[in-house]
């Protein structure tokens, strides 16, 4: 099926949402109708469709693999059909426009060859709060290593935005983070507030400056905040159930794809809220 496209002025381009079934990819998409439903847009929402039963493991194993192949494909089958009901469901009682796309494959790379095409990619999580060791989930966590795209990360329980807090640091240089905060807040009409850690104040401040030069004219509500301490640790602070935390995604040039920052990390495992990735970036130093 084709993809709807829409707008490519912004962040909210053309949203792709990844849905499986779990609660957290449910709130997901979710988040994703909020986004459209606020700016007019459409959603692309993906079912993948996974196997475990490959052909080279039904040719080593015989007939009796090849029926348990054929049943297990029917129920695969039956729950996308199912996942698809709800999606169209929700879509149509928040009367946002979607085309469900299915594909069969490997969840993380089916996403991440799908998130080519699309200006935000979002996905559930999958019990990562759970303790500062444990994982995003297999999947997610490939994702949001591989991706290259801005990339919101839903907490298992939706809740309707109320305030964007962008993490603007030395290392945005770009500004990619404070311009997709502002697209969002601006989107959903809600107030936007810059949060800036560093290890002396004047070094925060002067980050600030560079953070209120580039909002200038912008008409959302705007509070800069500028902080010393543990970056991570205000960071988390600050979030709330119902706060977007949007920042970069930065890693060491040499692990490119092995690795997140670590106060990006801390963030996505330990925020109240959604979390949104601008975009992988390596650090300035490497």
């Amino acid at each position: 099926m084709t993809a709807v496209t829409g707008q490519q002025d912004s962040v909210l381009g053309q949203i792709l949402v990844a849905v499986g079934g779990s609660e957290s990819s449910y709130s997901a998409l979710n988040y994703a109708l909020d986004l459209a439903q606020a700016d007019g847009r459409a959603v692309n929402a993906l079912i993948i469709q996974e196997s475990w039963v490959t052909p080279e493991l039904i040719f080593a194993r015989g007939q009796h693999l090849s029926r348990l192949a054929e049943e297990l494909a029917l129920a695969i089958r039956h729950a996308a059909d199912d996942t698809e009901r709800r999606i169209r469901e929700l879509a149509k009682q928040r009367e946002v426009a979607i085309c469900v796309q299915r594909e069969t494959g490997v969840v993380s790379d089916c996403v991440v060859a799908a998130a080519g095409q699309s200006s935000l990619l979002i996905l559930g999580c999958q019990g990562h709060r759970v303790s500062r060791s444990g994982l995003l989930g297999s999947n997610t966590e490939s994702i949001v290593r591989r991706t290259h795209k801005p990339l919101l990360i839903a907490p298992r329980q939706h809740r309707r935005v109320r305030n964007v807090l962008v993490a603007f640091g030395g290392k945005d240089l770009g500004g990619l983070a404070l311009d997709t905060g502002r697209d969002v807040a601006r989107a959903l009409r809600v107030p936007l507030e810059v949060l800036t850690v560093a290890a002396e104040l004047e070094v925060a401040s002067a980050t600030q400056e560079r953070a209120k030069a580039r909002l200038s004219g912008v008409e959302s509500q705007i509070t800069l905040s500028a902080e010393t301490g543990d970056t991570a640790t205000e960071i988390i602070a600050r979030s709330a159930v119902d706060t977007l935390v949007v920042m970069g995604a930065y890693g060491h040039s040499r692990l490119y794809h092995m690795m997140l920052g670590s106060v990006t990390e801390q963030v996505i495992r330990f925020a109240q809220g959604p979390v949104l990735l601008s975009a992988k970036q390596v650090t300035p130093s490497d």
